[in-house]
């Protein structure tokens, strides 16, 4: 079996749980639904489990795994809990792709496709510039950009760290910036009545809403990307964890913006959006590492010590 099988496999299985309404099964009934043995299963698991825990994995941070016995939960934010939806260019291929192949042509699938692009839109369709499922964030981001441009409010649910199923928001767009691999939108959000930074690959549903609105006169542009955490941000927190001297070195050339004690040790600052992140990547660490604060993430941290002793 090659990597791809083995990937296209992993992928299958995620997306399979993710729009399963609990999320959960046991290994034995995805053994069945993906042609596969529970050992295979079981080596999956263990595979998306490991690299979700490594902190360079930023593409893994919306999935979450767990397993007690043999029942596995998954939980995906990102896009494989979507309906698919598919781009012009993507559509285009597939009726290229259906034209030409023998099968399809005589099972009649090109021309059903072809009828339903061509049919009209029913009254229970969603309104133009609406996404129900992005390729990433990309989708969101187009949308934004439209939103800004003809200050247009966005309708949207969103998912903020710990929330499953999403909320459902109203906001005014302003800005839109990059810092670190993601985008976050500025926004006055009416739910929350306050700024707040969105992140684009945490809406789960967005619409171009067909009321409009004025820039605010408190809005400021953000020069500086970096800043994007300065702002209130949902689910997003400070977090000071301190390295003891005998692995400092390495903190400190990984992180230059790192505080360096009298003691040796480096304290870093990490911008958290996920407790269950922050926790295993401390515990790599052993009793080299330490959260200092906030409280809650040292509560965290001890339950977490206590479960694994």
């Amino acid at each position: 079996m090659t990597a791809a099988d083995e990937l296209n496999r992993i992928v299958s299985l995620v997306a399979d749980m993710s729009r399963r309404s609990d999320g959960a099964a046991t290994l034995a009934e995805l053994a069945e639904a993906h042609d596969t043995t529970v050992q295979q299963v079981q080596t999956d698991i263990r595979t998306l489990t490991v690299l979700g825990d490594d902190p360079e994995a930023d593409w893994l941070l919306s999935l979450q795994v767990t397993q007690e016995g043999d029942r596995v939960e998954l939980w995906c934010g990102g896009p494989f809990r979507r309906p698919i939806r598919f781009t012009p260019d993507e559509l285009l291929a597939i009726q290229l792709g259906l034209a030409t192949e023998p099968d399809a042509v005589s099972d009649g699938l090109s021309d059903e496709l072809a009828a339903l692009l061509e049919a009209e839109p029913s009254k229970d369709d969603p309104p133009p510039y609406c996404l129900g499922a992005m390729d990433g964030d990309s989708g969101v981001i187009g949308l934004v950009q439209r939103a800004i441009h003809d200050y247009r409010k966005l309708e949207m649910v969103y998912a903020g760290e710990g929330d499953h199923e999403g909320t459902a928001r109203v906001i005014q767009p302003h800005d839109l910036v990059s810092w670190e691999g993601r985008s976050y939108v500025i926004a006055w959000c009416e739910h929350r009545e306050g700024w707040r930074n969105f992140r684009a690959d945490r809406v789960i549903e967005a619409c171009l809403a067909t009321d409009t609105f004025e820039e605010r006169e408190d809005f400021v542009p953000m020069d500086d990307p970096a800043s994007v955490f300065s702002a209130p941000d949902d689910g997003v927190d400070e977090v000071r964890v301190r390295f003891s001297p005998l692995i400092a070195r390495w903190l400190l050339e990984r992180y230059p913006e790192a505080v360096q004690s009298d003691d040796g040790a480096a304290v870093v600052t990490y911008q958290c959006a996920d407790i269950g992140w922050i926790v295993r990547y401390v515990l790599q660490y052993g009793p080299e590492a330490e959260v200092i604060e906030p409280e809650v993430y040292r509560g965290a941290m001890r339950r977490a010590v206590v479960q694994n002793s």
